[in-house]
């Protein structure tokens, strides 16, 4: 099986292609682009209101969900809540989102399969009781998005988003101090934005090293910053070093030199406090690049066996739990080079994560690689992966 040829470029021979070639094919966008993209969700404005009450109604088209499995979270839908939230006065009617619907039914157990099938009428009636009657003292908030105020994620009162605008304003900071003036890009194919989840990659293609012994014309890496964050706070907001091979577009989360996650719980919810947080995360991302591209050069050397591929394949597959969907692309992948390493393998699972592939599989991918990059080592004897934190020598 071939690889599209914008997703894996195997040609030895070839240059890898320019930034100004991944400009135009979208595999890289400018940081106004970057930024454009996550200004979708900001700013955001808020209707706070308590559960149960009688001044809470739901209002839902019957067929509303006609086209359910055709939509995206952020889509508005056919489908209205009432609230009074004490700002006004009086009681606004506002336009659900498909995820704020969905928060809304899983708030008192209704599952999204069942909302997304039943007759509008049936959901509508459900919600009513619950909101107006059954629920236990909730005090929530409307997360209100655009210029026709419509509902895009219903959360806790007391959550408080965190600006994915200012976070990035704080990377560049850092950047710009620690490496004046040079250029910034966005990472397309796999940057994901939406209020419940954002997974940003920068990329700064004058930090980075080409490798050697690839095989490979100018087989150059660059480094980068991954933000991951949650203004709905879902999941935990998240700054790791990124590293990018420019030949395949390949993207690598290098776990070595993650900078930890922000706890809600612990840290609290002041943005003064997260940017300082941030601008920390990013100096530690930073000061990571040389260890990691060491690491990476020595993956040439770690040479798989003919015989044992599919042993050592399988022993990843295994160890990183990885999704079934992906094994098929990450062996259609191993097959197109003919140089058995560790770093061939390892570019073969990242570059498994390009494409249209779902986020969370994404990510996995590239975690992997990262872990790979971290971790890698095999017994001499019988060729197997060794776990991580094993000895060698006693395996």
């Amino acid at each position: 099986m071939t690889a599209p040829a914008d997703v894996m470029s195997w040609n030895k021979t070839d240059p890898p292609i320019t930034i100004e070639q991944m400009l135009e094919r979208d595999k890289l966008v400018t940081l106004d682009q970057g930024r454009e993209i996550l200004a979708t969700t900001e700013p955001l404005t808020f209707a706070d209101f308590s559960a149960p009450g009688d001044n809470i109604r739901f209002r839902l088209d019957n067929d509303w969900n006609a086209e359910a499995a055709r939509l995206h979270g952020t889509d508005p839908v056919e489908a209205f809540v009432s609230v009074n939230d004490g700002q006004h006065g009086d009681i606004q009617e506002y336009q659900l989102t498909l995820d704020a619907l969905h928060q809304a039914t899983t708030t008192f157990g209704m599952g999204k399969g069942y909302v997304d099938r039943a007759p509008g009428h049936l959901t509508e009636d459900a919600l009513n009781w619950w909101f107006r009657t059954g629920l236990r003292d909730k005090n929530l908030k409307l997360m209100l998005m655009g210029g026709d105020q419509r509902v895009s994620a219903i959360t806790r009162e007391t959550v408080t988003p965190f600006s994915n605008l200012e976070l990035l304003d704080k990377m560049l900071e850092v950047i710009e101090t620690r490496h004046p003036g040079v250029p910034v890009y966005v990472d397309r194919n796999k940057l994901t934005h939406s209020l419940r989840l954002t997974h940003l990659q920068l990329v700064l293609p004058e930090i980075g090293r080409i490798m050697e012994g690839t095989g490979e014309v100018d087989d150059r890496w660059w480094g980068g910053v991954q933000l991951t964050n949650s203004m709905t706070a879902e999941a935990q907001s998240e700054l790791s070093a990124f590293v990018f091979r420019q030949r395949c577009t390949n993207g690598y989360i290098d776990t070595l030199g993650d900078a930890g996650r922000w706890s809600r719980k612990q840290g609290g919810q002041e943005m003064e406090s997260v940017l300082q947080w941030a601008e920390d995360s990013v100096n530690q991302a930073l000061s990571s690049f040389e260890g990691v591209f060491d690491r990476v050069q020595s993956l040439v050397e770690m040479t798989i066996d003919p015989g044992s591929v599919e042993v050592t394949a399988q022993d990843l597959f295994e160890q990183y739990r990885l999704p079934v969907a992906a094994r098929q692309r990450i062996i259609s992948n191993l097959v197109e080079t003919n140089q058995l390493t560790m770093y061939a393998l390892t570019n073969a699972v990242t570059a498994a994560a390009n494409g249209d592939v779902p986020a969370a599989e994404q990510q996995r991918l590239m975690r992997t690689g990262g872990e790979v990059i971290r971790h890698a080592d095999r017994c001499g004897g019988c060729h197997r992966i060794l776990p991580d934190g094993s000895d060698s020598h006693s395996h």
